[in-house]
């Protein structure tokens, strides 16, 4: 019975991974998250996410907000970036949402609100306390990608060759 436990625990970590050069999320927070050093525009940074099948970080909840600013200070802010972009922007009729599509729910503004200014319309983080800020699109600064996971596939079994699973030890197989 052991074994089959340990099997459907560790199956999807089995079965999907983070491709390698991303870091998978902490807890129960099955994203893969890509940290890109290098400082390029919103536009610029969301487009480098969708080359590698991702989209800039959009974020639910408290608890990945800080983990991602926890991460973000240890690498961006010794490279001397004290912000990165996240997926959140006002381009349409100023109205915030994540790139992503997904529900802008969570929200941690610095100071409580966004900038209404028109030209403040797409969203950063400041690593140092995790609080974002709207800012020009222009700014250049380093961001970070959720990306999907890399499935592993399962072995292929032809069903027109006969297939035998050897059983070493039968009472304790199930």
């Amino acid at each position: 019975m052991l074994p089959v436990i340990l099997f459907l625990i560790f199956l999807p970590s089995v079965l999907s991974t983070c491709p390698p050069y991303a870091v998978q999320g902490f807890g129960g927070d099955t994203r893969c998250y890509v940290f890109k050093e290098i400082a390029v525009d919103y536009i610029q940074s969301h487009e480098l996410c969708q080359k590698i099948s991702g989209s800039l970080l959009s974020i639910p909840n408290i608890a990945i907000n800080t983990w991602i600013q926890s991460q973000a200070a240890k690498l961006f802010a010794p490279l001397g970036y004290n912000s990165f972009w996240i997926g959140a922007n006002a381009f349409n009729a100023a109205t915030w949402a994540w790139i992503d599509g997904s529900p802008f729910e969570y929200q941690n503004w610095q100071n409580g609100l966004p900038a209404t200014d028109v030209s403040h319309i797409c969203g950063a983080e400041y690593a140092a306390d995790g609080t974002w800020f709207a800012s020009i699109c222009s700014t250049e600064r380093p961001f970070v990608c959720v990306v999907p996971h890399n499935p592993t596939e399962p072995p292929h079994v032809d069903p027109k060759q006969p297939y035998v699973a050897a059983v070493t030890d039968p009472v304790n197989a199930f």
